[in-house]
């Protein structure tokens, strides 16, 4: 919020006020960061560091709520020195060049609306690294046409042969189920490019009567080998013995029944310090809590997450993790980068035998240097951590736990995005259905 400051404080000009004297002041109490539920407030003077380098002091209310969005995003990231965020949000010598509507002639480049979109949308209310990287792929892609898609309007969101040919290439390279990732964030940021800049043109995706023909996500039921997002029971087994015998002091191991036991999201786990570890006396047993403040969780809701798992216990209880700065990082207490936790999960994959491929470095155009996969997928279809979300909340549907409860450990705004978590297999539905057929005597 922002607003003039004599409204609270009462104005010292005199004989009148003239409100054009006093400063915009920005109101802003997010429960972030070191502060905890100290707010965020302040002149505009005051957050002149975090505005690019040339811009001048805001004067009116919308330069003040453009601030403000800066100040939001510094307290997201929490609260680093202002002139070391300012540099590294603005890598420029220069401010991106205004975003105006795009009328033909003077067309909206699409990476001066990319970075306002990051503003805006994705840093404001995602706060996630991987929205931020789609979009920048977006804006780095070079079509056929050799022109970058950052170079050009965006009227190129609306050009269904270059999405194709841009979802086809990261298919190429992934999988299917990045490429619906690539496939979302595309639609979204067109939709908010025709919101904020009337941006006239045709969606290239798929709408049931109006583009039957567009783009269309790719089905995972007629995938072969497509898989429910469930462990299958030999899959749970061989990652066990797999994590057992991982050469980490077991700290892959625990990670593991984190994810099953609390159904916390990889981001979450590897952000938990151990001030946010509560221990608490419960019928004279040592019970834990996982406090998961806004500032690391995806939807920025806070919630308390109650350890009852007796191998999850047992693993907190350790004198080892009870003193690590991060508990769930690495073996000596320090943080642990995404990075290296999926190289070490798919590594795992590969040793438990669910998946036949392995990496290797790729030097090429369309690569830089990544490590790729040679082969993807097993038995039973790719398996990514995050299912492993799924089936901590299927186990606790399937154990009669009320639905309200596992929304609340999933950290979900809504009960219809946890009702797709539970997945329930084939199996268990004719088991349920044969005792419940047995109690009738039918």
């Amino acid at each position: 919020m922002v607003k003039k400051r004599c409204a609270e404080r009462g104005c010292t000009i005199a004989p009148r006020c003239d409100s054009t004297k006093h400063p915009w002041w920005i109101f802003l109490n997010l429960r972030r960061g070191k502060s905890g539920d100290k707010p965020e407030k302040g002149p505009v003077t005051k957050y002149a560091a975090l505005l690019p380098k040339g811009a001048q002091i805001p004067r009116n209310k919308s330069e003040a709520e453009d601030l403000e969005r800066l100040v939001r995003q510094w307290v997201l990231d929490g609260r680093p020195p202002m002139d070391a965020w300012a540099a590294a949000f603005h890598p420029a010598a220069k401010p991106a060049p205004t975003p105006t509507i795009d009328d033909g002639d003077h067309p909206v480049i699409l990476a001066a609306a990319a970075q306002q979109y990051g503003i805006d949308y994705i840093t404001p209310e995602l706060a996630d690294d991987s929205a931020t990287s789609i979009v920048n792929m977006i804006c780095a892609w070079r079509p056929p046409s050799g022109v970058a898609l950052g170079q050009q309007s965006i009227s190129v969101l609306c050009d269904e042969k270059v999405a194709r040919a841009y979802l086809r290439a990261v298919k190429a390279r992934t999988s299917e189920s990045t490429s619906d990732h690539h496939f979302t964030r595309w639609s979204h940021f067109r939709n908010w490019c025709v919101h904020e800049y009337h941006l006239d043109g045709a969606n290239p995706f798929y709408h049931r009567t109006l583009r039957p023909k567009g783009i269309r996500k790719y089905d995972p039921k007629s995938l072969k080998g497509a898989r429910y997002r469930r462990l299958h029971v030999d899959e749970d087994a061989a990652l066990e013995q797999t994590f057992r015998t991982w050469p980490d002091g077991g700290m892959m191991l625990a990670r593991y029944h984190c994810a099953l036991d609390t159904m916390l999201r990889r981001g979450e786990m590897l952000k938990i310090t151990k001030d946010l570890i509560i221990r608490e006396k419960v019928h004279g047993a040592t019970k834990f809590v996982l406090r998961l403040t806004a500032a690391i969780t995806k939807g920025a809701l806070p919630r308390d997450v109650e350890v009852e798992s007796d191998r999850l216990t047992e693993f907190l209880s350790r004198d080892r993790i009870r003193f690590a700065q991060y508990p769930f990082g690495q073996l000596d207490g320090a943080k642990f980068t995404v990075a290296n936790f999926r190289i070490d999960w798919e590594n795992a994959l590969v040793a438990s035998g669910l998946y036949a491929g392995e990496y290797r470095k790729v030097v090429g155009k369309n690569y830089a240097n990544r490590w790729v996969w040679t082969a993807r997928g097993g038995e039973h279809g790719e398996l990514h951590w995050h299912d492993l979300r799924h089936e901590g909340a299927s186990r606790l549907h399937e154990r009669t736990v009320p639905l309200v409860f596992i929304q609340q450990l999933l950290g979900h705004k809504s009960l219809a995005t946890t009702q797709r978590y539970l997945n329930v297999r084939p199996t268990d539905r004719r088991e349920h259905l044969r005792r419940v057929a047995g109690d009738l005597g039918v």
